[in-house]
């Protein structure tokens, strides 16, 4: 069944105006997209400025969030997909195996985040074109065999930037 993304939008924006502090609206916001934030933690985190949002630390690995997220007027679908992006490299970094080639989860997030299809798109098509390069940009710091395993997720990105 399709989510409502309107009706999770204003749920989210309601909490937000009725006082629940903003990392607690995010974890509410992540359970009703069914995003796993297993081994995070979110904190509100103003002093960063150079990006959205940054995951760090250890376990719990702390996904800082800056509070230009939170403004009325910031794009949802792109709130939902950053949001799931640090989940990724949250995910990758706490499972058996850890993912350990920084290029080679970048990669992997950024194609997750414009390809995925349970999240409201971005609605800004320069935003998009940008993430696509950004994405790209880590294909060919990837190992020779690891370009040959992800050519297929390539491949994928490539179409996508087509349709842009």
């Amino acid at each position: 069944m399709p989510k409502d993304f309107e009706s999770i939008r204003r749920r989210f924006r309601s909490a937000l105006e009725k006082g629940t502090p903003g990392a607690a609206a995010l974890e509410k916001l992540c359970d009703e997209l069914g995003l796993l934030r297993t081994g995070s933690v979110f904190r509100m985190a103003p002093e960063i400025s150079q990006a959205y949002a940054i995951a760090s630390g250890a376990k719990p690995i702390e996904i800082l969030i800056s509070p230009q997220l939170l403004e009325e007027n910031f794009d949802f679908g792109l709130l939902t997909r950053i949001l799931a992006h640090e989940l990724l490299h949250v995910e990758q970094r706490t499972r058996l195996f850890p993912m350990k080639d920084h290029d080679e989860r970048e990669f992997l997030a950024y194609a997750d985040t414009l390809l995925r299809k349970d999240l409201p798109p971005i609605a800004q098509r320069y935003v998009r074109v940008e993430f696509l390069k950004k994405g790209l940009s880590y294909y060919p710091r990837l190992s020779k065999w690891k370009q040959w395993w992800y050519r297929d997720v390539k491949a994928e990105l490539e179409r996508y930037g087509k349709t842009l």
